[in-house]
Formats: structure tokens, C-alpha cells, sequence
């Protein structure tokens, strides 16, 4: 689906659903984000299921344990060991920069600065419907 298509998708939904004009809005900021910054390694966690890319699935991270998905074997050690659960504050610092929240971690993203763009893309995370 085509992005533009996918953001209207989501606004009409959180209209349909009763979701306020700035959760719609943020939903859709959301999904752009996670375009821009994950969705080249990791499967948008709002499409059908399908394989793994190179990184993780993320559909019902929020609050799961880090690096617990039996099925994806690929998590660094550093992460494995890490002890973290994925909280939307472990989440805001990872995504802030990676290296520092979890040293040793496999994930190249480089870091997103603006706090409240990483609050809109761990609402979409947490608005996906977990597997």
C-alpha cells in the first residue's frame, strides 16, 4: 500500500473508530515515522503478518520483555542480556540513541532527537494489534 494511501487509511479508521483528530493525526505521524526510520528492516507491525525482515517483529512490543520473541533468533547479545522491557520510556531512550540505551546493541538506526516524534511513533507501535 502506497504511503500516502496508508495515511489517509488511518486517518478515516481513527475517524470511524471516534479517535480524536489528534490521535488520528499522531497515528498517522506514527506511521510515517515508522516508514522513515524502521520499516526498512523491520515489518510495519500493523500489516498482515508475515517473515522477519533483518530486525525483529514489533507488533505488541510495548511492555514485552526485550529481545523474547522465540521465533526471531537474531537479537545481539547485548540486547539478550540487556534486561530491559520494552516501557514507552526503555522505548523513547532507544530510539534516541540506540548505542548508549542498550551498548553493543545490532540496530544501525541512527537515533531520532525529537522527543515528540519518538512518542508518536511508540503510540503507533502500541496501537498494533499484538501476535
Amino acid at each position: 500500500m502506497k504511503r500516502r494511501t496508508k495515511l489517509v487509511w488511518l486517518l478515516a479508521a481513527g475517524v470511524a473508530l471516534g479517535v480524536s483528530g489528534a490521535a488520528a493525526a499522531q497515528g498517522a505521524e506514527g506511521a510515517a515515522l515508522f516508514a522513515k526510520h524502521c520499516a526498512m528492516c523491520h515489518l510495519d507491525p500493523h500489516a498482515a503478518a508475515g517473515n522477519a525482515k533483518i530486525g525483529p517483529p514489533l507488533a505488541g512490543i510495548v511492555g514485552q520483555k526485550a529481545a523474547s520473541d522465540a521465533a526471531y533468533t537474531r537479537y545481539s547479545s547485548a540486547l539478550r542480556n540487556s534486561g530491559k522491557v520494552w516501557t514507552e520510556a526503555a522505548l523513547s531512550a532507544y530510539f534516541e540513541a540506540p548505542a548508549t540505551a542498550v551498548p553493543g546493541t545490532t540496530m544501525a538506526m541512527v537515533g531520532m532527537s525529537n522527543a515528540s516524534e519518538r512518542a508518536a511513533l511508540i503510540a503507533y507501535l502500541k496501537s498494533a494489534p499484538k501476535r
